[in-house]
């Protein structure tokens, strides 16, 4: 799968490639980041009382280790906490609203 996404603030084009999926629990994509290396990433999902804990492991190459700490990282962090709100208002219905079944 080919995406435009925002990597530590920059746009750029990747192909994610699935390399393992054990579903519902697990799943993991490998991406070659042009100009900067490879990137892995592997999610778990599990039950949470009456929620779901999602637990992200991200590993990557090509950047100095105080750029990495000082503003990769960061960015990174903050970009997966929007993107996990805006996953959530996707799946959960607004208030007030009931889910069809």
């Amino acid at each position: 799968v080919i995406e435009s996404v925002s990597v530590a603030g920059r746009q750029t084009r990747i192909a994610w490639e699935v390399t393992a999926h054990d579903a519902p629990e697990r799943w993991a994509m490998v991406a070659r980041i042009p100009q900067r290396g490879e990137a892995a990433f592997e999610f778990r999902l599990a039950r949470n009382g009456r929620g779901t804990l999602c637990e992200c492991e991200i590993a990557y190459d090509g950047v100095n280790r105080l750029v990495d700490i000082l503003y990769v990282r960061p960015r990174v962090a903050a970009e997966a906490k929007r993107s996990l709100v805006r996953l959530k208002q996707a799946l959960e219905p607004a208030p007030g609203k009931r889910r069809a079944k």
